[in-house]
């Protein structure tokens, strides 16, 4: 695909790789899925495709190097999330903070100016996670961290005084 390894999310272009006898069953889906790829998508795949790959490494080691300081950071705040595997953002448990993820994600956006997403944009039916992405420089999401650090301590704070 696009999305991840040519950092084209939401280009809404793919490929079709298979053996010739698999092709003619998988070409109405592949047709359906990708009707609306505009020109442009089209040139930029393209483009992505017969271009130089190495940069491709280079952002696979940076992703690595802020997930790598990101994971040690929520285990400071208490998070617990699992393992990230090919993508840049870390589903993370909010559940101790005493609040559901949407509202989580409002009041940390409302008194520290972060954005983060609730799992439920992302299908998730469970209200305790959130979606922090490593797509931002280290230090910005250092700093997002320390607000969210801040953030969190005072919601957990609230959260264990309000079950007492």
């Amino acid at each position: 695909g696009f999305s991840k390894p040519y950092s084209m999310t939401g280009w809404r272009v793919g490929y079709l790789a298979a053996p010739k006898d698999l092709v003619h069953m998988l070409i109405e889906p592949r047709h359906t899925l990708s009707i609306n790829a505009c020109t442009m998508s089209q040139h930029a795949a393209l483009a992505a495709l017969t271009g130089p790959q190495e940069p491709i490494d280079a952002m696979i080691d940076e992703y690595a190097k802020r997930r790598a300081w990101l994971m040690p950071a929520l285990d400071d705040i208490g998070f617990t999330y699992g393992h990230p595997g090919g993508a840049f953002y870390i589903y993370t448990n909010v559940s101790s903070s005493g609040m559901p993820s949407p509202d989580f994600c409002l009041q940390l956006l409302q008194d520290t100016g972060v954005m983060l997403f609730p799992g439920t944009m992302f299908g998730d039916e469970s209200t305790d996670y959130i979606r922090i992405s490593y797509l931002q420089p280290l230090p910005m999401i250092q700093e997002a961290i320390d607000r969210i650090s801040s953030f969190s301590a005072r919601a957990q704070a609230e959260a264990e005084r309000a079950r007492q």
